[in-house]
């Protein structure tokens, strides 16, 4: 269980926050869980937004919707380890939004499994304190992302997917369960930090 003075943070958000509130109660936990004094550091990247493309949306180029996201990334000896993406959560329920927030998490850790000094890439997608976790095994001849991504239909080949579907994110930080799973994503990353360490030392 996460001590009270770090998740106590989310409790104080309301349902209807906007994806900035959140910044602040997840730099607290990442910090708390990768502390400014281990090997590890926890960089707020950037707050940005991307906007649907007119095939995701089926609208009009003038009018796409946005998504918001800020960036963390935790670095192990100043190479990435682990990427969290954060988005409000009023957004959840929306298959675009997940989509986007899918391809988006996608997209950077793709950007990242050279400089990843790991074996594995990790990466977590946040709605609020809704959580679904990514990996990537970047060791392999191809990498790849995991959950596995879904493929659209071919047009005209009957309904289609939903390519994000809500269950992935199904880990509610502020749960015990939720924090179980986050732990556990913790203590795997850390314990593979510690192994490359200890490799590079014989």
């Amino acid at each position: 269980m996460l001590p009270t003075r770090v998740i106590g943070s989310f409790t104080l958000i309301p349902q209807q926050a906007a994806d900035r509130d959140f910044h602040g109660p997840w730099n607290k936990l990442l910090n708390y869980l990768f502390s400014p004094d281990s090997p590890y550091t926890v960089i707020p990247r950037e707050h940005y937004s991307i906007a649907a493309t007119q095939e995701q949306s089926g609208m009009v180029r003038e009018h796409q919707p946005e998504l918001w996201f800020m960036k963390f990334e935790v670095q192990f000896e100043n190479l990435p380890i682990l990427i969290v993406l954060v988005s409000a959560p009023t957004v959840i329920e929306s298959p675009l939004a997940r989509e986007l927030a899918d391809a988006e998490i996608r997209k950077q850790m793709t950007s990242s499994i050279e400089l990843c000094p790991l074996s594995t890439l990790r990466a977590i997608s946040v709605f609020g304190c809704y959580m679904c976790t990514y990996t990537c095994d970047v060791a392999a001849p191809k990498p790849e992302i995991y959950p596995t991504l879904i493929e659209q239909l071919a047009a005209g080949a009957g309904k289609a997917r939903d390519l994000a579907p809500r269950d992935r994110w199904c880990s509610d930080i502020q749960a015990v369960e939720g924090q179980q799973v986050l732990g556990r994503l913790v203590e795997s990353t850390k314990a593979e930090c510690m192994k490359e360490a200890e490799n590079r030392v014989v």
